[in-house]
């Protein structure tokens, strides 16, 4: 495992290197407010593992936070003032405001004791994914350079184990690698390194010179393999076979990829509910016991579930133990009930239509869906009320249908 610790950051180094030396070598932006855009997107992925690796407080949170939105909203205004044109953008890309909007109203409904500050958070949340909904759309980006932002934001993540005095953990009754222990990088848990890992792969789906593409895949490979995570080893393969099934299909066959995509995200949200209604107290690695204390506090709220606040306030009071949902399906449900699941089954029905029409486009943005929809089983990948480096990576699906829409020009 130590050799392990010692060649992935360096790897990641590399391959962070090349990746934004690649990200340079594009064609030069038609405004220089496309340029400043795709450079603030750039670095807003190569910093966000920093969300999850550094330690912070609430009040320091909060602060980072409202920086990195005011930030944004300066950048963007920049950009559109440099641009001197009405910048199109797509309704979908404002979907993650409005899911978060409705999120927080439903909370505040629920949970109307919540706190100032936690309010405040919100609607700060809001004003980022406003704010950069227009700075992705102002960007123009192609979707070659869609995969090295998240290349680099994986690319990153390695780097930083570096700063790590043990990038790893000792096997539990669980799981085990092949290693001799579970390598974890820079965050506590080995779970999202290894997710960001399979998004950089299904990204590799993307044409790239042969540099970039052969460190990402090996890179990519270790480290799913030193990280056990197997939720992503299915994931990936899940993924995959989507994107050879998309690319089989006719440029004309459109509904067809629709129902493909479709059909897998229903399938997987099928297969998610049906596991947390079924799973004993010592299934999936224990998360059993922790889905049934949480479906018993749901307490029949299907509809508009009991909160964000209602989920933390059960953990400070013992009613739930201090864990993750580790279900994207029990989030959703748990946060806004059905009414949450619908806004996010939209969102990703949205964003597979609008893919669709482009073949090529559609067989990267179908295995990202595939591979969220797959995670989300026994994983969460974004939570709509925090700011991770998980809800950086939504950027890069988000961007997938304005390629689309410049190709339709």
């Amino acid at each position: 495992m130590s050799i392990v610790a010692l060649s992935v950051p360096l790897l990641g180094a590399l391959l962070l290197l090349i990746s934004s030396a690649e990200l340079l070598r594009a064609p030069s932006p038609r405004s220089p407010g496309q340029g400043l855009s795709t450079f603030a997107l750039a670095t807003m992925f190569a910093a966000s593992p920093l969300l999850e690796a550094v330690p912070l407080g609430g009040t320091v949170t909060q602060a980072a936070f409202l920086a990195l939105t005011l930030g944004t909203a300066f950048i963007t205004a920049l950009v559109l003032i440099l641009n001197r044109v009405t910048v199109w953008i797509s309704g979908i890309l404002f979907s993650p405001a409005l899911i978060v909007t409705v999120f927080a109203v439903v909370n505040a409904i629920l949970n109307p004791l919540s706190n100032q500050g936690t309010l405040i958070g919100r609607t700060i949340l809001i004003a980022f994914w406003t704010a950069v909904a227009l700075l992705v759309a102002a960007a123009g980006l192609a979707v070659r350079q869609i995969g090295l932002l998240v290349t680099i934001q994986f690319a990153s993540a390695c780097a930083l184990t570096l700063l790590v005095a043990q990038p790893y953990r000792d096997c539990d009754s669980f799981k085990c690698g092949p290693l001799g222990a579970i390598f974890t990088g820079p965050f506590p848990s080995e779970n999202l390194l290894a997710q960001l890992a399979a998004l950089t792969l299904v990204f590799m789906l993307v044409p790239a010179r042969r540099p970039v593409r052969w460190l990402a895949v090996s890179t990519s490979t270790l480290v799913l393999l030193a990280t056990v995570s197997r939720t992503s080893w299915l994931a990936v393969v899940a993924a995959l076979c989507i994107g050879i099934a998309i690319r089989t299909t006719k440029p004309t066959s459109q509904k067809l990829r629709v129902r493909l995509g479709f059909g897998f995200l229903l399938s997987m949200i099928a297969a998610g509910f049906y596991i947390l209604l079924t799973a004993q107290a010592s299934d999936w690695s224990n998360r059993g016991r922790f889905w049934r204390l949480a479906l018993d506090a749901l307490d029949g709220n299907w509809a508009f579930g009991r909160g964000a606040d209602g989920w933390r306030r059960m953990q400070d009071t013992g009613g739930l133990p201090g864990l993750y949902p580790h279900s994207q399906y029990l989030l959703l449900v748990f946060w806004a009930g059905f009414l949450g699941l619908v806004l996010w089954i939209a969102l990703m029905g949205a964003i597979l239509v609008a893919t669709s029409k482009d073949r090529d486009i559609s067989a990267v943005a179908t295995p990202y869906v595939a591979l969220i929809a797959t995670l989300g089983v026994t994983e969460t990948f974004w939570n709509a009320l925090s700011l991770d480096t998980r809800t950086i990576s939504l950027l890069a699906l988000l961007a997938l249908p304005l390629c689309v829409a410049r190709e339709g020009k």
